[in-house]
């Protein structure tokens, strides 16, 4: 059977084969401005998981568009947010074991990052507006309530016209 590199199949077994295969236990990967809590590698290299990064990347701010459209919900943009936070954090420590590009892959790696911020921080401020609206439109409501219940019945049904 031929698994997948892009399917839940391989990263189970990715995770499976790499615990395995490692006797010594994983180190918490690097503190940065740009990580906050450990993540395990499911890749063995910054040239395997940084491609998949960056499409994460690409795909999540088209998930954006579609949130500020009303045609996605948030909370499924937010688990995507989590993942690629994860995979930046697992970047950041496969970074470290690379002999060649090192800087390179760095720059690269803190792109991404500013990416998930500024996606994270859009994402944020459209829950904020949205919020906003929603409260608008029920205190909205709850005037035209208030209104149509002390006015004559007459009046209401010229004022629905």
């Amino acid at each position: 059977m031929e698994i997948c590199p892009f399917s839940t199949d391989f990263a189970l077994y990715t995770i499976r084969y790499s615990l395995a295969a490692s006797p010594t236990p994983r180190r918490a990967p690097p503190r940065s401005n740009c990580s906050s809590s450990g993540a395990s590698p499911t890749m063995t290299s910054v040239v395997e998981l940084f491609p998949r990064t960056r499409k994460l990347s690409y795909d999540l701010q088209q998930q954006l568009r579609e949130v500020e459209a009303k045609r996605m919900a948030p909370s499924d943009m937010e688990l995507g947010l989590e993942e690629l936070k994860r995979q930046t954090q697992t970047l950041e420590m496969l970074v470290e074991q690379e002999v060649n590009r090192k800087d390179e892959w760095k720059a690269k790696i803190r792109d991404v990052c500013m990416t998930r911020d500024w996606l994270d921080s859009q994402l944020r401020h459209w829950r904020t507006q949205h919020d906003r609206a929603a409260v608008e439109e029920a205190e909205r409501q709850e005037l035209l309530g208030r209104v149509r219940s002390s006015l004559p019945t007459s009046v209401i049904g010229a004022y629905d016209e």
